[in-house]
């Protein structure tokens, strides 16, 4: 009994050596009303914009945070070379990707991290294969900030606009197809340097994923996450 007894305490001490999150989602950030990891189907046609939440806890305290750089890995049923050019963002449909360092209305209690003068946010697309694009984004902000272990803060949005869509009166196609978005890497980081945790699928921690006109299996998660995995190695 005093062997398992200790065992057990053993593991307990190992698991919460590192806390923290990072998490994708839709409509608001986790904890509030209408979040979701399921945007439906897509309003292609009205031209709308899919919106897509990124937010983040930090594993350990960082005293002078000054971005977040994140990694979404986007699969789609169709071929981003032919049916699927909608979700070509590297080539094809540039115009369609955008970000915002601004917290929204559905993310109130997270703090609101680089609303500051002088802040801003990047994003970009790099095709990996016929069905799987990455998505790199950053937030940054001028000014360092302190921030707590497991404190609950607010990354970036990504914005896919589908006014470029077919079915919208462009001559993007595809934006119909299934599609999964997999938040697969965030890394804090700091003025000084010194080293924040970063949230990657070598664990349990991620990847975190938004289904978009839901249905499809995604490619990469069959091959299971270690092809993802090797790229961070």
């Amino acid at each position: 009994m005093k062997r398992i007894l200790i065992a057990l305490v053993c593991c307990a001490c190992a698991s919460n050596a590192l806390a923290g999150s990072a998490d994708i989602s839709v409509s608001a950030c986790p904890g509030f009303a209408g979040s979701s990891l399921d945007a439906g189907n897509l309003d292609c046609a009205g031209g709308a914009t899919l919106i897509v939440l990124v937010s983040f806890a930090p594993q350990e305290r960082i005293s002078d945070l000054v971005r977040a750089d994140a990694v979404i890995d986007l699969a789609v049923a169709g071929y981003l070379n032919t049916n699927a050019t909608f979700w070509d963002f590297e080539s094809v449909n540039t115009a369609a990707l955008s970000s915002s360092h601004l917290r929204p209305l559905g993310c109130a209690s997270y703090l609101n991290t680089f609303a500051v003068t002088g802040a801003g946010s990047s994003v970009s697309g790099h095709v990996v294969s016929l069905q799987h694009i990455r998505i790199d984004l950053s937030a940054y902000r001028p000014t360092p900030v302190a921030v707590l272990a497991e404190q609950k803060l607010f990354g970036m949005q990504l914005m896919i606009d589908l006014g470029s869509s077919l079915e919208a009166g462009g001559a993007s196609t595809g934006c119909g197809d299934a599609a999964t978005l997999a938040l697969t890497r965030l890394t804090p980081v700091s003025a000084s340097g010194s080293t924040a945790t970063a949230f990657d699928n070598t664990g349990d921690l991620l990847p975190h994923t938004v289904q978009v006109n839901p249905g499809f299996i995604d490619p990469v998660a069959r091959q299971t996450w270690g092809t993802l995995k090797a790229l961070y190695r």
